[in-house]
């Protein structure tokens, strides 16, 4: 039997005997009796079952609220590292310093040609016309003059010898077309004479002598009366005087002008002075230390002279000159040698035919035929200067500014030097020297090549 209590189920269960051997003895009525539900009391019905009030206890869970674990303020601390900006790694300044390019100058060594008796003076030019310089040599002693011809590599050969057609030595040598060609070659004597050697080639077509009257030591040359003929200017070292002897063009002369200049003129040397185109002319009056200038008219006269001492004093000897723009003003300036003091004058040129003269600089032992130029290729002209007293050729770079450097000097030979000349001797575009060494019984050429280091 299943009786349903309070909402449970309960089973009745029986217990007897095996079927046919069942005790007579009554079941246990381990059953509960069913109970008629009509017939139950009143309060016995149903109960309240409900269930009780379970509500779970309020167990809202407790204020477990983290800690306020915001975020740490993990922000790094300042660590900034030290100004560690860029270190200046800048290389240091290993650039090497630029080349010294400036010239270095130099002369070779000489090579000394056996020439005439006591050489004096030395011009250049092509006798053979193969394009490579030749040398003329003039010998004091012997009155002759040489021609060497040169082989382009820095050698020479004589080729030929000519008398000058006096007998007063050579004071210097000169060349210009007097007739016959550019190389006709003048010479001048001790014994108050001019020969004027008319040349075709390196023959010698005909001797000019003319018969002066007058000692010079070297002529000033030009045209000076406007016609297309040469003249020469020639100084009397025994008189104030310059005698102007106007060329007919074919070696020969006539006696023109005479101007007045200083005691003891011995050389003189043509220019364009001031801005007019007419020769003006610079004569050297050893009698009392000045130079006297000549403005040209152009008809072979002159104007009055105005004297600039070229020394210190009165007694500085001046000689010999050489002409040149020496401070890149476009003008010309003035080099003179003092033989009696050992120094140089320069006088600056203005321009318009005067002069500022310089303090003059000490140089070789009288010296003698300056020539100037370009010697190591720096744009600015040097000086190279024989001297009497010396066997050495004296050279004097220059500044640029009209001012010169002290001496260097350059072995020549066995005697002292004369006349220098100037030309590039051995086909490298660079000047080379030719200096007259004056010695007996035979003196001699010194060829000195340039072995500077060209810029």
């Amino acid at each position: 039997m299943r009786i349903s209590l309070l909402g449970f189920s309960l089973i009745a269960v029986g217990c007897g005997t095996n079927s046919g051997s069942m005790d007579a003895a009554p079941l246990v009525d381990m059953a509960v009796a069913s109970i008629d539900a009509a017939t139950a009391p009143a309060d016995l019905a149903k109960p309240d079952l409900a269930m009780p009030d379970l509500a779970m206890p309020d167990l809202a869970m407790p204020d477990l609220a983290m800690p306020d674990l915001a975020k740490p303020d993990l922000a790094m601390p300042d660590l900034a590292m030290p100004d560690l900006a860029k270190p200046d790694l800048a290389m240091p300044d290993l650039a090497l310093p630029p080349p010294d390019l400036s010239p270095v100058f130099g002369l070779s060594a000489p090579t000394n040609i056996t020439v005439g008796a006591n050489a004096t003076a030395v011009v250049t030019a092509d006798y053979n016309n193969d394009t490579k310089l030749d040398l003329v040599v003039g010998n004091d002693n012997d009155n002759t003059v040489n021609i060497l011809l040169g082989n382009g590599a820095g050698s020479f050969t004589i080729s030929q010898t000519y008398g000058t057609g006096t007998t007063g030595g050579v004071a210097s040598l000169a060349l210009g077309n007097f007739g016959s060609s550019p190389r006709d070659i003048v010479v001048t004597s001790n014994n108050k004479k001019v020969s004027v050697l008319q040349m075709t080639g390196q023959t010698l077509v005909a001797t000019k002598v003319l018969s002066s009257g007058l000692s010079t030591t070297m002529p000033g040359i030009g045209k000076f009366d406007g016609d297309a003929n040469l003249d020469l200017a020639l100084p009397d070292v025994n008189s104030p005087s310059l005698s102007i002897y106007l060329g007919a063009g074919d070696g020969t002369f006539t006696a023109g002008p005479v101007s007045t200049v200083g005691p003891n003129p011995r050389t003189a040397i043509a220019g364009l002075l001031n801005n007019d185109p007419h020769l003006d002319l610079v004569v050297t009056n050893s009698g009392d230390g000045t130079v006297s200038v000549l403005i040209g008219k152009g008809n072979g006269t002159f104007e009055t002279k105005v004297d600039y001492l070229t020394g210190a004093n009165a007694n500085s000897g001046p000689n010999f000159m050489a002409l040149a723009d020496l401070n890149g003003d476009t003008k010309l300036d003035l080099v003179v040698a003092n033989g009696s003091t050992n120094t140089i004058g320069v006088l600056l040129g203005k321009g318009d035919g005067t002069f500022l003269a310089t303090a003059p600089f000490t140089t070789a032992n009288n010296p003698r035929f300056p020539v100037l130029v370009d010697l190591n290729g720096d744009q600015k002209l040097d000086l190279a200067v024989g001297a009497g007293s010396s066997t050495k050729v004296h050279v004097h770079l220059g500044n640029g500014d009209g001012t010169f450097q002290s001496k260097l000097d350059f072995a020549a030979g066995l005697a002292s030097v004369g006349g220098i000349a100037v030309g590039d001797f051995n086909g490298d575009t660079h000047p080379d020297l030719a200096a007259a060494v004056g010695a007996q019984p035979n003196g001699t050429v010194a060829i000195l090549l340039n072995t500077s280091t060209w810029p």
